[in-house]
Parts: structure tokens; C-alpha cells; sequence
């Protein structure tokens, strides 16, 4: 209604002004103007105004460089009076007085304001989320971006419940006074539309129904418009497909069936680091590395499996085995196990479990609930420091075992050098503590040593971690990131329970995972220059807030550790490669220019 109003002003106005568009206009040119029903003083600016003694009011004489800003001052007043509701304001009429001079009326009419708008054919669900207030369709300015809002956001609503054709219009229209509108909001809402199936090329190597949990389009449920909008995004989330063009939606008996041009691509990987690092205790080089094989999809369910052995030092190796399963059962739930063996030179050895149940929403949000376990053996200790200074060992025989919840909001354009989007991870856990007997301690007669402590007590863990990649200056990509763990408790820490910072991965400019901390916070910032691909070159600071109060070192005080430095990362047909450099300095100590740790990285994707 409102569009057909403006649409036959506005017609009647450009018929007027065709009629005189002759090549009269060659020089500047003189407009005098005759306001029917407003002050002239309300003319906008735009213009300049002469004064002349032959013109009375209430005409107004108007001077302009030119014919073509003549024509156009009086169609931005037309438009400026519609925006303000005055529906009716038009260019009544214009011809010539002379070579110079022409003479327009200018009628501005009534401003309209709505009535009332009656909605009770539509849905309220609808109405709310559309962002509708009856208030503002009571006796307020007849606005038309207003009610085409309305109508856009009422449509989008009603193709996410199953009715992508649904139309909004009005009826019963009243003017009750001049300027005074009154209507019935009208739908029609055409056939309910629900999913006929997800139709997904061999060659894509993925199962139907783990793309219809995934996606979260199920065969028979409602047409969601919402969803379907989203497709392209929640693909690219998947580092083993490609998508090659916009999904296709085709309509059919009153089904929906989405088709996936999709297409297979490289995504498990298998990729090393090695670090060449000043050995601080005879000065030679300490050489460390780490090993990494993932596998996705291989079954077509969407699953991972992942394997990481790291030689950080001499005798101390690290290994972790992860296994996630989406969907199982055809449940929409992701079930995830993973195991790790660590052993820290002769002095302990942990193992982990860890399972979990995760529920996803959206795609690439999640919240799961999981239980983790951690066993330490005592490898070793000096006997002789036992039995002369009565104190048990800085590492003792513990068992944990924590129950906790951990929620993940993802948005990144996609999942292997990002750059945009964000990441947040939060998770806390809670659960009992169990300090161990060791059998080759008894047998030195110290066993009244443990009658001090609390064998049983209850433990707290929390850890965060916030991402942010976004676009800077010159074409980079700046990354930041804020991580953070605590463990708390009523007593104390020992170092087999603590994080463990440092190398190539976290905190960068240290020997591989030689700081240990109770509590830490850690931050990162990297300035990234792209080069194609998965290349980039790149320049990055961290600094680090560390409590690493434990059992051995009762009484230290708080470090901040800081690492910078820079690399590098390119593609080549066999891989990417990586090279980076940085030099780290903890508390009352200088910077060794000399001795930076450099690292050496290798990512193969097949």
C-alpha cells in the first residue's frame, strides 16, 4: 500500500519535470519558489537566496550554478519529506518566466502517522522475534522503511518455520483523518515445506546422515531458511570437503531437497617440529622434537584420530592418543576418548585418561561433559636425602580423578591458518585427590612420614582460552589469544600435577615445557603477513603471568616469563614448512641474544 502511494507521487512528479526538460538550461539559472501550505523557512539549504524587490512574499527566490542542481534540489526536497512522512509532498507545478527564471509550487501536505496496525491473522512467536511493538504503530510517523522491516523480518520468520513462500501485505485500509492510516496486517502463508533429503555426490566420500546431523537438516523436519543461509559456512568449517558452488535448493511436492556440490580434499596431516635449543647446563645443543599423524574421515563419519609423541628432552618423552567420534549411534552426540604417557626423566611417570560426551548445536559450538583421570608412579628419588632430613619426596605416588563440563564457541573462516573469526574454550572440573603409598618408601621405615598429610582431599580445575583473528593494515591478520589454567585445592601441588609451559607450541623462546606452574595466565600476539594459502610470514610476542608454587619450590615468587621473536611458513609441493626463532627471559634475568631457540616445523596434508 505504502510503496504504491509513493510510486504514483512520485510518478506524477517526474511527469511534470519531463515536460519542461527542454535545452532551455544553459546558463545558471533562477528558481522562485511558492511554498501552498508550509513556511518558507523550512526550504532546505542547497541554495543560494537572492533578494529582489519584484518578488513578494510568500514566494522565494532561489539562484543555482546550473539546470541539472535545479532539478535536483527539488527532488532531494521531495524524498526529504517522504522520509519524514509527509506522503503527499510533491512539485505541484514548474514552467518558465523567462531565459533565466523559473517559478515551481511546492505542496507538502499532511504527515501521516498510523492509526492503528492490526495483527491478529499473524503469529505472536512470529511477530515477537520480527521485532514487532505495537507501539510502534500507534499514532507514530508512517515511516516506510518501518513497515518494510516489518514485512521483511515477519517473511524470515515464516521461512524458518517451513513456509519460505509465505507474502505480508495489508487490507482493510481506512484513513480515519487526513493522514490518519488504519490497517490488517495480511498473510499468506502458501504450502508448509518441509526437508526431502540431503543429496551428496560419491566422489565427496562422506555419509549422508553425518552431513544431516552436522548441518542440522533432517529429513521431514520444517524448511528453516536460517539454516539453509548458513550451509556455506558450516562447510567450510570441515577441513576434509570442499564446496565447489552455492548448494542448490529444489523444490518439490511441498519437499525441500538440498543438493551439495561437494568435493573431496587433503585434510588428515602428518607434521613434525624440531627444536634446536642451548643445553644451559654445559652450553651444548639440546635437540628436541615432537611428532604428529592425524587421520580425518577416513570412514566417512566425520571421525579423528590423532597420535603425538614429543622426545623433549633425554628421557623425557611425551604420548598422546585422541579418538573422536561424531554422531554415534546416530545420536546427536560427539563421543571423544583420548590417552596420554608421560614420563619426566627418572622421576615420574604419568598416565592419563580422558573421556568425554560432547553435545553440538549450530555445528561448531559444543558443550561437553567429561571425566578425566591422572596416575603418577614415583620412578625414583635419593634414599639417602629421605632418612637424613625426614621429609618425604618432592613427587609422591597421586591419583585424580575429575568430572567436568567444557564449553567451545567457535567462528572461524576456516580451520588451518584462520583469518578471522573467534575461538572460546572454558572448561571446569571437580573431583577427589588420593596421595598413594609408595611400597620401596615403607620399606625405609618412613611410612610415619605420610601420617601428616591428607591422603584424601578434594581438587578444582579451570582452564579458558580466547582466539581472535582479525584482518590489520597492509593486508595482515592479527591473532591474539588469552589462555589460563589453575589448580586449585586445601593443599599442596606437586610438580607431577602442575602445567607444564615452554616451546613450540605455548609460550615460545623456552626449552621445551620447562616451566611448571599451579596457575597460569598466558598472552599472545602475532602480526601475520599472508603469502598464499597456508603461508605466512609472521612476527609474535608472548608474556606470561606463572604461580609455580608446588611441593619443590614452596616459596618462589611470582615470574613473568616473556618470549618474541619471528618465522616464517611456506608451501611447497611436498608440504609446509616452518622456521621460526625466539628468545625468551623469566625474572632477574637478561635477554641471551646469543642463544635463541630455533624450530623447525613440517605439515604434510593428504
Amino acid at each position: 500500500m505504502i510503496e504504491q502511494l509513493s510510486s504514483l507521487l512520485l510518478s506524477r512528479n517526474l511527469l511534470i519535470w519531463l515536460l519542461f526538460l527542454v535545452p532551455y538550461f544553459l546558463s545558471a539559472q533562477q528558481l522562485v519558489v511558492e511554498a501552498v501550505d508550509f513556511p518558507l523557512a523550512e526550504l532546505p539549504l542547497g541554495a543560494d537566496r537572492l533578494a529582489d524587490s519584484t518578488i513578494q512574499s510568500p514566494w522565494q527566490l532561489l539562484d543555482f550554478p546550473s539546470d541539472t542542481a535545479m532539478l535536483d534540489y527539488l527532488n532531494s526536497w521531495v524524498l526529504q519529506q517522504r522520509e519524514q512522512a509527509y506522503w503527499e509532498a510533491s512539485v505541484d507545478s514548474l514552467y518558465q518566466l523567462d531565459s533565466l527564471r523559473w517559478q515551481v509550487q511546492l505542496y507538502r501536505g499532511p504527515a501521516y502517522n498510523w492509526a492503528v496496525l492490526q495483527t491478529d491473522s499473524v503469529k505472536r512467536q512470529w511477530l515477537r522475534r520480527a521485532g514487532y511493538r505495537p507501539r510502534n504503530f500507534r499514532r507514530r510517523a508512517l515511516h516506510q522503511q518501518d513497515w518494510e522491516q516489518l514485512r521483511d523480518s515477519l517473511a524470515l520468520q515464516a521461512a524458518r518455520s517451513g513456509y519460505p513462500f509465505a507474502r505480508f501485505g495489508l487490507t482493510d485500509v481506512q484513513w480515519k483523518a487526513p493522514g490518519q492510516l488504519s490497517a490488517q496486517l495480511q498473510q499468506k502463508l502458501g504450502p508448509l515445506i518441509t526437508i526431502g533429503e540431503i543429496r551428496l555426490p560419491e566422489t565427496a566420500r562422506v555419509r549422508t546422515h553425518f552431513m544431516e546431523q552436522y548441518l542440522g537438516i533432517l529429513p521431514g523436519q520444517p524448511y528453516d531458511e536460517g539454516r539453509i543461509r548458513r550451509l556455506p559456512q558450516l562447510l567450510r568449517q570441515l577441513p576434509y570437503l570442499r564446496l565447489r558452488e552455492s548448494p542448490r535448493i529444489t523444490f518439490q511436492d511441498q519437499l525441500a531437497f538440498v543438493e551439495l556440490p561437494l568435493e573431496r580434499r587433503p585434510a588428515s596431516r602428518f607434521d613434525f617440529v624440531i627444536g634446536v635449543l642451548p643445553n644451559s647446563l654445559d652450553g651444548s645443543l639440546l635437540i628436541t622434537g615432537e611428532l604428529n599423524g592425524e587421520l580425518q574421515n577416513s570412514l566417512g563419519a566425520g571421525e579423528r584420530i590423532a597420535v603425538r609423541f614429543e622426545q623433549l628432552r633425554p628421557r623425557t618423552q611425551e604420548l598422546e592418543i585422541e579418538l573422536d567420534y561424531p554422531y554415534l549411534l546416530e545420536l546427536p552426540f560427539e563421543i571423544s576418548l583420548a590417552t596420554e604417557l608421560y614420563r619426566r626423566d627418572t622421576q615420574f611417570l604419568n598416565l592419563n585418561w580422558r573421556a568425554a560426551a560432547a553435545y553440538r548445536w549450530q555445528a561448531d559450538n559444543r558443550i561437553e561433559v567429561f571425566w578425566s583421570s591422572q596416575r603418577t608412579n614415583l620412578l625414583g628419588f635419593d634414599p639417602q636425602r629421605v632418612l637424613s632430613t625426614s621429609r618425604l619426596p618432592d613427587t609422591l605416588d597421586v591419583g585424580r580423578n575429575l568430572f567436568g563440563i567444557k564449553l567451545q564457541r567457535q567462528r572461524l573462516d576456516r580451520r588451518f591458518a584462520p583469518q578471522s573469526g573467534i575461538l572460546l574454550e572454558i572448561s571446569a572440573g571437580a573431583g577427589s585427590r588420593r596421595i598413594r603409598r609408595n611400597g620401596r618408601l615403607l620399606e625405609l621405615g618412613v611410612e610415619n612420614l605420610y601420617d601428616s598429610l591428607a591422603t584424601r582431599s578434594t581438587q578444582y580445575q579451570l582452564e579458558g582460552r580466547l582466539d581472535l583473528y582479525r584482518p590489520g593494515p597492509l593486508g595482515t591478520i592479527l591473532y591474539t589469544s588469552l589462555s589460563g589454567g589453575a589448580i586449585l585445592g586445601n593443599n599442596k601441588i606437586y610438580p607431577n600435577e602442575q602445567y607444564r609451559l615452554g616451546g613450540a607450541r605455548q609460550l615460545r623462546g623456552f626449552t621445551e615445557q620447562e616451566i611448571f606452574a599451579t596457575n597460569f595466565l598466558l598472552a599472545t600476539a602475532e602480526i601475520r603477513l599472508p603469502l598464499g594459502g597456508q603461508a605466512y610470514l609472521y612476527t609474535f610476542g608472548d608474556l606470561a603471568w606463572v604461580d609455580g608454587r608446588s611441593t619443590a619450590q614452596p616459596n618462589i615468587d611470582f615470574d613473568y616469563p616473556l618470549g618474541f621473536g619471528a618465522g616464517i611458513n611456506f608451501e611447497t609441493r611436498a608440504g609446509v614448512f616452518a622456521f621460526s626463532l625466539a628468545l625468551g627471559k623469566r625474572n632477574n634475568e637478561r635477554i641471551d641474544l646469543g642463544a635463541p631457540k630455533a624450530h623447525f616445523g613440517y605439515l604434510s596434508l593428504f
